[in-house]
């Protein structure tokens, strides 16, 4: 970690750089406070963990987080099936395959219903001190619409081979329009002068 004299120095000849020169130590000091925490975490994981989880070693993983890019050591659990689990990982919400934190992934898939997924990437590279690339942010937003895509297939499958209608989530219906009067066709310009001066 740099003091504030190197900061200092480092701003010598451009003090216009000062909040780059902040932000940087700052997100650095952040990915230091990051990964002692979450070695500590993953050792409380390890102390609490279900009878039964046996720990196989411990392996490094990527994460893209808001702070920029930090190399995270947790443990690697097996249980009595044979299944391979990493506790920190489920704790933190971190899918499998996926770099992103999920605060980037939230972001990252906030900004791409707003925008196409090069401008995504450009705004993230202009936001975050790494960014992720478009192809990235093109598959974690697949991997947060697809299952809702396959739900609504299902939906639409089920009400026109079997009839079943969806239910509604709390959206309004709306009210049948039977009751209700009679609306008027609507008339021409010209008629519509005519019946007003009438």
């Amino acid at each position: 970690m740099e003091s504030i004299e190197e900061l200092i120095v480092k701003l010598k000849g451009d003090v216009g750089g000062w909040e780059e020169i902040i932000f940087g130590y700052t997100c650095n000091l952040a990915r230091s406070m990051a990964r002692d925490l979450l070695e500590k975490i993953d050792e409380e994981l390890m102390r609490s963990r279900e009878e039964g989880l046996e720990v196989e070693g411990l392996k490094k993983r990527w994460v893209t987080t808001l702070f920029g890019d930090i190399k995270i050591r947790r443990r690697l659990y097996r249980d009595g099936k044979g299944n391979y689990r990493f506790l920190l990982d489920e704790a933190l919400g971190l899918r499998k395959g996926s770099q992103a934190s999920p605060k980037v992934e939230e972001l990252a898939t906030f900004l791409a219903s707003y925008l196409p997924f090069e401008k995504c990437e450009r705004l993230l590279r202009a936001l975050l001190p790494e960014g992720l690339s478009h192809t990235t942010i093109h598959r974690l937003v697949g991997r947060v619409v697809d299952p809702y895509l396959g739900k609504e297939e299902r939906e639409i499958a089920e009400l026109f081979e079997d009839g079943v209608i969806p239910e509604t989530e709390g959206r309004v219906v709306p009210p049948d329009i039977s009751g209700w009067r009679q609306m008027e066709p609507a008339l021409p310009c010209n008629e519509r002068r005519r019946s007003a001066q009438r």
